[in-house]
């Protein structure tokens, strides 16, 4: 009986997901381990930049079990000098935003956990604000084990229960 426990320290259990191994169909199926990272993404705006950068620098030590996630495009690539403009006038750079936007709409799907660093700015930013609905919808729509957690991480005094959708969180 005792060799279908598995004993584990709390911090080396921690980021895996126990559960009979599918290859084993013997009596007693041995537990697997499954390493899971959490997905974290970090909702700001620019006068946050300070607070996340203190986040990120908290959150560094645990970047084996966690990835995070956040806004952070990439610099438009810099225009042609003339002569090379008539040389390759049919060349266009790559749109670096439009990709960009794809894959933080993707992260933004498979978050575990959603950080809104909250201010006045924060409560009358669109985009934040269609983050929040997409957090809010995965939220509401998932299956019970699959919800994503919305915490919203207070910044500057504001009314945020009153003018958000932060408010029940």
């Amino acid at each position: 009986m005792s060799e279908n426990i598995l004993f584990l320290p709390f911090n080396q259990f921690r980021g895996f997901r126990v559960g009979p191994n599918p290859k084993l169909e013997t009596q007693n199926a041995k537990l697997s381990l499954t390493p899971v990272k959490i997905n974290i993404y970090v909702s700001y705006t620019e006068s946050d930049m300070a607070v996340l950068g203190k986040l990120l620098h908290w959150l560094y030590p645990m970047r084996d079990e966690i990835n995070v996630w956040f806004r952070n495009p990439p610099r438009p690539a810099p225009p042609l000098p003339t002569p090379w403009k008539l040389l390759f006038f049919w060349y266009q750079p790559p749109d670096l935003l439009g990709q960009y936007s794809k894959v933080l709409k993707a992260q933004m799907e498979r978050a575990h956990i959603y950080l809104f660093l909250t201010n006045y700015k924060s409560l009358s930013d669109r985009r934040i604000d269609a983050e929040i609905e997409i957090a809010v919808t995965r939220r509401v729509q998932g299956a019970h084990e699959l919800n994503p957690h919305i915490y919203p991480v207070i910044t500057t005094p504001c009314q945020w229960k009153s003018h958000s959708r932060l408010g029940g969180y």
